[in-house]
This record gives structure tokens, sequence and C-alpha cells, in this order.
């Protein structure tokens, strides 16, 4: 009965929410926003047809041409990705990358200037995106190492890369590459939001063997962290530490982990396997908290 209620208020707010989208669109027939506004509820509830109408409403009347296919794409590909169990012929990636070919090609008309390049980043970003979906990996890549070549380079395009190279298949040691020029970037001393990219980096070398590099990239995101991490991050280090041969870093880690988290059992079998590499002579039992 609770949960009932519960959509019964999401309906009803939903409902609330739609007609006064409707009394908007009634209200300003002209004004390209609404129509864009009342298309995204439209495609949660899966009326699609009435969606696309809207959407086509909206690129005839917004005046920014470019920016109105790129947001059209993003809503088409934001569909495909978060509702694959229903389909509607009117939108596939092709048509969403096609808005994004258009937006690319209307922002490279315009005057040079900061606010295009933004533009033409943020627009051959999503299209990279749309071609990961597409599982269109060797596009994807072309497009971020074409971004890399300007004024576009970053560490999340770095990053991007990684991923796609990734999912394509590569080898670890082309995976890890980009990650080196992502953190490179950063400069020393590192900012904390390098963190996330330290940690990936650290992950794929424990993945290819390099478990004392590995085990560095760890440290650094500790030390990028000040130290507030929990007890998986714990668990993991001491398990490269392992298999890296640094037994009592290892010892020191997965007690850690056991302290922050005393009842994961998996934490006290990873201390016993510890235990026998450090002393397997010594070593007789495991006592479970």
């Amino acid at each position: 009965a609770q949960e009932s209620r519960g959509l019964g208020d999401v309906y009803k707010r939903q409902k609330e929410y739609m007609d006064l989208i409707d009394r908007f669109v009634s209200t300003y027939p002209q004004c390209a926003e609404g129509y864009m506004r009342r298309a995204t509820p439209l495609i949660d509830m899966r009326e699609y047809d009435k969606a696309n109408a809207d959407m086509e409403k909206y690129l005839s009347l917004v005046e920014d041409k470019a920016d109105g296919h790129y947001k059209v794409a993003s809503l088409i590909h934001d569909k495909i990705r978060l509702q694959p169990d229903s389909t509607y012929e009117k939108w596939t990636l092709d048509v969403a990358a096609s808005h994004l070919d258009e937006a690319i090609a209307i922002n490279a008309a315009r005057a040079d200037g900061e606010a295009k390049t933004a533009e033409d980043w943020k627009y051959k970003v999503l299209k990279a995106q749309v071609m990961l979906t597409k599982r269109d990996y060797d596009s994807a890549i072309s497009i971020y190492e074409s971004l890399n070549e300007g004024e576009g380079r970053a560490p999340s395009i770095y990053y991007s890369i990684s991923m796609a190279k990734e999912m394509r298949g590569d080898s670890l040691a082309l995976v890890i590459e980009p990650m080196d020029s992502a953190i490179a970037m950063f400069g020393d001393p590192m900012p904390r939001e390098a963190g996330q990219y330290v940690i990936r980096r650290g992950k794929l070398k424990a993945d290819a063997g390099r478990y004392r590099e590995a085990v560095s990239d760890y440290n650094k995101y500790c030390y990028l962290q000040n130290s507030q991490v929990n007890d998986l991050f714990y668990y993991e280090r001491a398990v490269i530490e392992e298999n890296g041969r640094m037994f009592q870093q290892a010892l020191d880690d997965i007690k850690k982990a056991i302290e922050l988290s005393p009842r994961n059992p998996s934490y006290y079998l990873e201390k016993a396997v510890i235990e026998v590499s450090v002393n397997p002579v010594s070593y007789t039992h495991l006592t479970l908290p």
C-alpha cells in the first residue's frame, strides 16, 4: 500500500508538471525551450511520437541551431542508453551522430573565438560518446585523438581514450599509456581531482602484473585523498602488495581493512593468506570474529 501511494505521488507530480508545461507551450507557442522541456518527460513516459514532434518543433524555432542539434542528439543518446528495452525507429545512434555532425558543421562556420572552440569540443566529445555506445571504438578514439591535437587537449580526453582502448580490447600497455599522459598534465604537486586518474592507472598496472608500480599509484591516491579512504581501498592495496611480495605492508593494510570493516570474512581470509606468506611454518589457524 505504501509503495502504491508512492507511485501515486510520483504520477501526480508528473501530471502536474506536464499540465504546467502544456500551459506554457500554449501561452508561448514560439518559445523553443518549452518544446524541449516537454519532450524530456514525454521520453520518460515512452510517448516517443509526441516527444519527436516536440523535438522537431524545437529545432524549427531555436535560434542557436548548433546547440539545438546538440541537445536533440543528447536526448536521443540518453534514451538509447537509459531505455534499452524499448526501441523507436526514428531514433538511432546514427541519427544522434548526424545531429552532432550538423552541430559541428554549423559551429565551424562561425567566427573564430573561445566560444566556438568550447562548443566544438563539447559537440565532438558527445559524438565520441555516441560512437562508444555504438561500439565503434575506432571512430571514438579518432575523435578523442583529434581533440588532443589542438586546444581541447585535456586529462579527461586521455582518460576517455584509455577507456575506449580498454573496451576495444587493446593491450594493457596501450590502455595505460593515455593515463600516463593524463596524469602528466596535472603537474606537480597534483590536485585532488587527479586522484581518479591515479587510482585507475594503479588498477591497470596491477592487472598488468606491475605490482610495485601499482602500489606507488595507490599510495599517491591515498595522499591526494588526505588518507580519507575506505576499507576496500586497504584491501585492494593489500592484495597488490602481497602479489608484489611486499608482505609487511600488505599485512598492515589488511589489518586496517579489518579495523574499518570487522565483519567482512574476505578480509580475514586475505589476512591468513598474507600471514602464511610471511611465516608459513608457525601459522597454524585462522580465527574469525
